[in-house]
């Protein structure tokens, strides 16, 4: 077992301890409901995202709170190793929280007798996965860098202030321009993916370096 697979798996221990059956029980039952009020996942599915955000920012307070960071450098975890292993950590918890959510609204739906747009589904679902990844993009530097007690407060604003940036944006720009966008986006779906994937792509490694950069100037 390499140490990168060592560390991720450490990290799921460690944050699966700290939550609870019932609170899990009463999310999924708050995400269900919430699904039952329309014909698209949207909702539901940056619900469930939102808390898989939590999840992940999870392993920083339980790591602080119980002095993991230490048990790194007893288990030869390098620092470099630590980076790498809580974004893949994320991730993982990203790609489970969205197959997860986005199973479970096409059976609810279905159940429910409604139609279930596979394309207009999963396109809410790379747009909601893209939007808090991002956010969590810019929370684990901060993280990295202050720690969970000290950062938790300014990490939490992008999980805020992205989903309000979207909907005074959508309040603002006619219908007509984002119509106009909407049918770009579906006559040039494969330009729409690379230009998309890359500039993810360009935000997350941006986001790798600062925390490799802020982490490696911590003292512990």
């Amino acid at each position: 077992m390499t140490d990168l697979t060592r560390f991720v798996k450490l990290d799921f221990l460690t944050v699966k301890a700290s939550m609870t059956l019932k609170n899990l029980v009463l999310f999924a039952i708050v995400g269900i409901v919430m699904n039952l009020q329309g014909d698209n996942s949207m909702l539901f599915i940056a619900y469930f995202l939102m808390f898989t955000t939590v999840f992940v920012t999870t392993a920083f307070f339980v790591s602080e709170k119980n002095n993991i960071y230490g048990l790194y450098a007893t288990l030869s975890i390098s620092r470099p190793t630590v980076i790498r292993g809580r974004y893949l950590f994320a991730l993982i918890a990203d790609v489970c929280g969205s197959l997860f959510a986005f199973l479970l609204s096409f059976v609810i739906i279905t159940v429910r007798g409604k139609p279930f747009d596979f394309a207009e589904n999963l396109t809410l679902l790379g747009g909601a996965a893209a939007v808090f990844t991002l956010v969590q993009a810019v929370q684990m530097p901060i993280f990295f860098k202050l720690g969970y007690t000290k950062a938790k407060l300014l990490a939490y604003i992008p999980l805020a202030v992205f989903p309000a940036i979207v909907a005074v944006a959508a309040g603002i720009i006619p219908e007509t321009w984002i119509g106009g966008f909407i049918a770009w986006l579906g006559g040039n779906a494969v330009l729409a993916g690379i230009i998309g994937g890359l500039l993810w792509l360009l935000a997350v490694s941006c986001s790798i370096g600062m925390s490799q950069r802020v982490y490696s100037k911590r003292d512990f």
